[in-house]
Order: C-alpha cells, then structure tokens, then sequence
C-alpha cells in the first residue's frame, strides 16, 4: 500500500512538471512584442492586450516595456473602451514623463476626453 503511494507520487509529480504546450513564460521580449504588434495590425486588439501585457509582466525592465504599455492603452481606444484608455495611458505618462511618446499620450487622453463630452444634440438624460 505504501508503495502504491509512492508510486501515485511520483506519477504525479512527472504529470505536473511535463508542459504540453507552449506558454507565453517561454517567450522572449521580441517575441512578444513582435506578437502583440501583429494583432495589434490585425485589429485583434484583445489579443495584443494579451501579447503586451505579458510582456510587461515578464519583462518589465525590458526596452520594449515602455512600447507595450503605450500600446495597451491604443487597443483600449481602438476598442473605444476610452476609459480604459485614459487610465493606460495616464500610467504611461506617470511612469515615462521623459518618454519621446509622452505628448502622444497626453494628446490621446485629450481626445478619449473629448469623444466622452456629451453635446447639445445628444440626450442628456442618464442611462
């Protein structure tokens, strides 16, 4: 019986350390990147999220992690999910005030500001 145990154990313990599939861990940064921009083109912008997002995970001090996080809060607007927008790309500007691409953020929170503003020509009344 002890042995059987054992056995189940050790059966178990090969089972859990076998990978079946590829996981995103096993990317590199490029890979990644090279990943997200590519459905990213393609319009699958919850994919990018995807692709970006674990770039930024896993590779956080990466040269690309600055591009990843910009390009998260893009799918948000192409989504026209603006307040998810405005968020990302209030984190870019906060974590990259140097950045070359930071008059680009603060211009894309201007326009995700913009299309929220409700007109005269729309009704007023709360959803």
């Amino acid at each position: 019986m002890r042995n059987f145990f054992y056995l189940c154990m050790i059966f178990f313990v090969l089972l859990t350390s076998c990978s079946w599939f590829e996981t995103r861990e096993d990317k590199t940064a490029e890979e990644l990147r090279v990943e997200g921009l590519e459905e990213y083109e393609k319009g699958n912008y919850k994919n990018a999220i995807e692709a970006f997002e674990d770039l930024k995970d896993w590779y956080p001090f990466s040269k690309y992690a600055p591009l990843a996080e910009l390009k998260i809060a893009d799918a948000y607007y192409q989504m026209e999910e603006y307040e998810d927008a405005v968020f990302a790309y209030e984190e870019f500007e906060n974590l990259h005030p140097r950045n070359e691409k930071t008059p680009y953020a603060v211009y894309q929170i201007a326009k995700c500001y913009y299309i929220q503003v409700d007109t005269v020509d729309r009704d007023q009344t709360p959803a």
